[in-house]
């Protein structure tokens, strides 16, 4: 999709195709401009996804340069959402959410993780204004109509959700429509659908070069104090990795996902292995008056690339402070980085 205007949603599978007549192959969801109404998902509409011989084989790809996904209401912003996975339905394999002209051809070169299955050969990627006016999920919306939370995993394979603001304008606060080529995502990155579980054997985020540092300043000794960020997301939620490299956001705070009377704002939460930033990024928690809060991680550390020794800071609005991410060493790109020790994290895009 280059242009135009879709009233409702975008599906990359097809309606209601039961479980013994799965659809096998993958597909790709390709959007460089136009309007979305309602929501992109990468897979079907109450539908089952992907080859049950293959449960960890893409199943589908929603490549996104370009476009607006949503609608601005007169009162406030009917959210626009991106799903890496369908409505309802199972997917026996493996989704991938990549935003920006920089993960899709990144991840589709030579060497690259989907070079031999990303659509971007056939068709190139174009930057434009990429308006996402809701969440990207790297599952699906439900479960088919249920609001409970669901423990089971509705994406078998692999969640990946990747951002590459690269070439984008992320330093102005606010877009300006008569740009063309700004980003902005005015909700939360979640690595799991909107009530179950999503990606069996893993779920990465990685978002890099996406948001700029707005200091103190001033003639005050503190004057380059990190105290907000060109964009912000609500949340960063249930990923088993997530990775920030050279990005700088606020962090609103949003409900535990899969808690419906959940009142507490979380701005990280549920992250098995561990959150890790890197190459100057910066995390502002809440507000003054309105925090937001980190809960269930098991561990956040700063990387530090080969000679770049770039400090990495986290401000608190709720302790009132701003401190520096403990620094470890590390080797690689981001996409494989590995403690100097045994511990090593991949980070396959």
């Amino acid at each position: 999709m280059s242009g135009g205007l879709v009233h409702g949603s975008v599906f990359g599978g097809s309606r209601e195709i039961p479980a013994q007549r799965p659809n096998t192959a993958p597909r790709w969801v390709n959007m460089w401009g136009g309007r979305v109404e309602g929501n992109v998902y990468g897979c079907s509409y109450l539908g089952t996804d992907g080859d049950p011989d293959h449960p960890t084989d893409f199943a589908s790809f929603v490549n996104l340069s370009g476009g607006t996904i949503g609608t601005d209401a007169k009162e406030g912003i009917e959210n626009g959402n991106v799903y890496g996975a369908g409505y309802g339905g199972m997917v026996k394999g493996s989704v991938a959410v990549l935003i920006g002209k920089n993960a899709i051809v990144e991840t589709s070169k030579e060497g690259g993780e989907f070079e031999h299955s990303n659509i971007h050969k056939q068709e190139t990627p174009v930057i434009s204004n990429l308006d996402i006016k809701g969440s990207v999920f790297g599952g699906s919306f439900g479960t088919g109509g249920s609001t409970e939370w669901d423990h089971s995993f509705n994406v078998t394979g692999y969640s990946r959700v990747y951002i590459d603001g690269t070439d984008y304008n992320t330093t102005d606060e606010i877009p300006d429509p008569s740009d063309n080529d700004y980003m902005y995502i005015r909700g939360g990155v979640y690595g799991c659908g909107t009530n179950c579980e999503s990606g069996k054997k893993g779920r990465n985020i990685l978002v890099r070069n996406y948001g700029t540092r707005i200091n103190k300043g001033g003639d005050e000794a503190d004057k380059d104090d990190l105290v907000s960020a060109t964009r912000t997301l609500t949340t960063l939620q249930r990923g088993d990795i997530i990775l920030l490299d050279n990005t700088n956001v606020n962090l609103s705070g949003a409900a535990d996902i899969s808690q419906s009377d959940s009142e507490r704002a979380f701005a990280v939460l549920q992250v098995d292995k561990g959150v890790y930033v890197t190459n100057a990024s910066g995390i502002v928690l809440g507000s003054v008056g309105a925090p937001a809060y980190m809960d269930s991680i098991h561990e956040v550390r700063s990387l530090y690339l080969k000679d770049n020794s770039t400090t990495s800071y986290l401000m608190d609005w709720h302790q009132g402070q701003r401190q520096p991410f403990v620094s470890h060493p590390c080797y690689g790109r981001p996409n494989s980085i590995g403690n100097k020790g045994r511990k090593r994290h991949h980070f396959q895009w």
